[in-house]
C-alpha cells in the first residue's frame, strides 16, 4: 500500500509518492502498487479485494447457467399447476352435499350386521336349482338335490339294464358251455367227482380227475 502520503496538496499521486522518497519511474510507481494490492481468483461474499477479469467471467456464466436450470425447473412446475377454479375461494366444500349428508345418515354397523347384510343380499342372486344357462351362484342345498338326483337316475338305468340282460344260468357242469352254473350244482359236481376218486382210490383202482 501507498504509505506516508500525507495530506491533498494538488499533486498527483505519482509525485506524492516522490515526495515520499521513492524513486523510480511512473510504470515503477504502477509496479509499486500492484505489488501492494491482493487480487482474488474467485468470486465470493467474505472477501474484499478485487477480482481476476476472467474469474468475473466465469462466476458469470456459472449464475447465468444456474438461472437457466432454474427457469427451467419453474416452467416444469407451472405446467403441472392447478389453475384457480372461478368462484372458489382457497378453501370451498367440494364434496357434493347430497352425497355428504347421505354419509352423515350412515348408521354405524357392526361387523356381524355387515355379515348378515351381505349374506342377505347374497342370498337375493342365489339360484335355487340348477340351470343350463344360469350365471348366479347355487344354493347349496340345491347342488345336493341336483346331485342326488343323478345319482339316483343313474341307479335306476343300471338296474333296468341288468333286469333287460338275458342271462342263462346251467344246472349242470358241462365243460362245453360258457354259461354260468348254479351253485348247488357246483356243489353236486365237485362232491361226485371226490366220492368217485375216493372210492377209487380204496378199490385200488386209477384215480382220474
Amino acid at each position: 500500500m501507498i504509505k506516508n502520503l500525507g495530506r491533498v496538496t494538488g499533486k498527483s499521486a505519482y509525485e506524492l509518492w516522490l515526495d515520499a522518497g521513492n524513486e523510480g519511474s511512473l510504470e515503477d510507481f504502477f509496479a509499486y502498487l500492484q505489488s501492494g494490492i491482493s487480487v482474488d481468483d474467485e468470486v465470493t461474499a467474505q472477501s474484499d479485494n478485487p477480482v481476476k477479469s476472467c474469474s468475473i467471467y466465469a462466476y458469470a456464466n456459472q449464475m447465468r447457467g444456474e438461472l437457466a436450470e432454474n427457469i427451467a425447473a419453474l416452467s416444469s412446475e407451472l405446467e403441472g399447476k392447478v389453475d384457480k377454479a372461478t368462484g372458489k375461494g382457497l378453501s370451498t366444500n367440494d364434496f357434493a352435499n347430497d352425497l355428504k349428508y347421505k354419509l352423515e345418515m350412515m348408521t354405524v354397523y357392526r361387523d356381524a350386521d355387515i355379515s348378515a347384510l351381505a349374506l342377505a343380499v347374497l342370498r337375493q342372486y342365489t339360484d335355487d336349482s340348477i340351470t343350463a344357462g344360469g350365471r348366479n351362484p347355487v344354493a347349496g342345498s340345491a347342488i345336493k338335490s341336483y346331485v342326488d338326483t343323478l345319482a339316483e337316475t343313474a341307479r335306476i338305468t343300471i338296474m333296468q339294464e341288468i333286469a333287460n340282460l338275458q342271462i342263462t344260468v346251467d344246472s349242470i357242469v358241462d365243460e362245453s358251455s360258457v354259461n354260468p352254473v348254479q351253485n348247488q350244482a357246483i356243489k353236486a359236481y365237485v362232491d361226485t367227482a371226490i366220492a368217485n376218486a375216493t372210492a377209487a382210490f380204496i378199490n385200488g383202482d386209477e384215480v382220474s380227475y
